[in-house]
């Protein structure tokens, strides 16, 4: 039988590390992708890229334990889309103020 990676390399601290380094890594290249996109002249691609951030924020909260790690690329992530706030149709401006609302209530969270 095969045995998942949980079994496998769960407890090993090695592998715990080595995993949280990717996680870093992947949030950074998300972070530089996003702020590129942000960089656009097109209005268009701004707020994609907002209602993007906006999506990607509300999938971690729902979905991930707010670490210290993942709290941090959060507010990352807001930080970004609220560059956006100007230009945002309503229903993403309604978006970011209630992602925003979720996140005050959150531990370790300033959003």
């Amino acid at each position: 039988s095969v045995e998942s990676n949980d079994v496998l390399y769960g407890g090993s601290n090695d592998y715990m590390e080595e995993l949280q380094e990717h996680k870093a890594t992947v949030m950074q290249e998300v972070i530089s992708q996003l702020t590129e996109l942000r960089e656009s002249q097109d209005r268009a691609v701004k707020i994609r890229q907002a209602e993007l951030v906006l999506q990607l924020v509300n999938q971690l909260i729902m979905t991930y334990k707010l670490d210290t790690a993942v709290t941090s690329f959060v507010i990352k992530l807001m930080e970004l889309a609220k560059k956006s706030k100007d230009i945002l149709p309503k229903k993403d401006l309604m978006l970011l103020e209630s992602t925003t609302e979720i996140l005050a209530m959150q531990p370790g969270t300033s959003a």
